[in-house]
């Protein structure tokens, strides 16, 4: 569907000569589009036995249609232009390749000449030799959204004799970044199971505490670096439950007494380091810091015990 836009108010600079630092002003004009679609149906239904399906489906993005003054707004990691996707977060770049190059200038990051001093580590990332520190970029570049390509439900309910019932949940988030500063702090002081993690750098194994402490504080100590923008994706078995109707079975005057025992949040599988992958941010602008897991609670896995008497 097309986006529908509206606009937005955000904090934007102002000359010094007005005396305030910013204003809050409709700057922005985002619009959102995506689509979304669920079936419902009967897959198989017998005298003794029934299986229901409900899929859920959706995918949306919102993007920038205009900036007031035709300028870019930096909101911490996130750069905001025109015709591009909100979510989209900028910062130093970490290498997988001695030969990678610039996406702005088309020009080789590490200098022919240097190329000699560095190499791709065990754990895929270029260090420097000589102090085993990785490389990272000066400047600051696209990292990718934070918005997932899609999100899919999938809601089971069986039914067998009429005194038995089960059923689960799993959805399905798959693509979208999460930024892990909560992994980014643990770097800083040091406290960070990775810490313990050996890399193979010029012949040697060990667990360098130059290439963890480096990711952080290299070039800019705190910046955002694309080490900790990981991908998102997971797997999850969001509930589950199994129900059994013992009137069903027992001459009784109780037309129903059915003892449900139910879960949620049970599995998640994922290639996320963080606790979960399914976090929301601490911060205040909405959706310009969506996915940023700064020591955020995970979902908690929780189990429950219901009797459901009926006369």
């Amino acid at each position: 569907m097309d986006p529908k836009y509206k606009q937005c108010n955000f904090n934007v600079d102002v000359p010094p000569s007005l005396g305030t630092g910013t204003i809050l002003d409709n700057a922005l004009t985002i619009g959102a589009k995506g689509i979304q679609a669920s079936l419902t149906s009967t897959v198989v239904r017998g005298k003794n036995f029934k299986w229901n399906l409900t899929s859920n489906f959706s995918k949306q993005t919102s993007i920038i249609k205009s900036i007031k003054g035709d300028t870019e707004i930096v909101a911490g990691a996130s750069v905001l232009k025109a015709g591009q996707e909100v979510g989209q977060f900028y910062g130093h770049l970490m290498l997988h390749d001695l030969h990678e190059v610039d996406p702005n200038t088309g020009q080789p990051f590490i200098p022919g000449d240097s190329v000699a001093n560095y190499q791709v580590a065990s754990n895929g990332w270029v260090v420097d030799k000589r102090t085993k520190t990785p490389y990272i970029t000066q400047g600051n570049y696209s990292l990718g959204t934070t918005f997932p390509k899609f999100n899919i439900s999938f809601i089971n309910e069986f039914t067998f004799r009429k005194f038995l019932s089960f059923g689960f949940q799993i959805d399905w988030v798959n693509g979208g970044k999460i930024y892990n500063a909560t992994k980014s702090w643990m770097y800083r002081d040091g406290i960070h199971s990775d810490y313990t993690k050996e890399i193979e750098i010029n012949g040697q194994s060990g667990a360098w505490t130059a290439f963890y402490n480096g990711v952080y504080n290299g070039v800019e100590p705190a910046g955002v670096k694309n080490y900790f923008y990981e991908d998102g994706s997971f797997v999850r078995l969001r509930n589950a439950y199994v129900g059994f109707d013992v009137a069903q079975l027992v001459k009784t005057k109780i037309r129903k007494l059915q003892l449900v025992l139910s879960g949620r949040n049970l599995l998640t599988w994922t290639n996320y380091t963080g606790m979960d992958p399914e976090v929301s941010t601490v911060f205040t602008s909405g959706v310009l810091y969506q996915r940023v897991d700064d020591h955020v609670l995970p979902n908690f896995r929780s189990y429950q015990v219901t009797l459901y008497v009926g006369f």
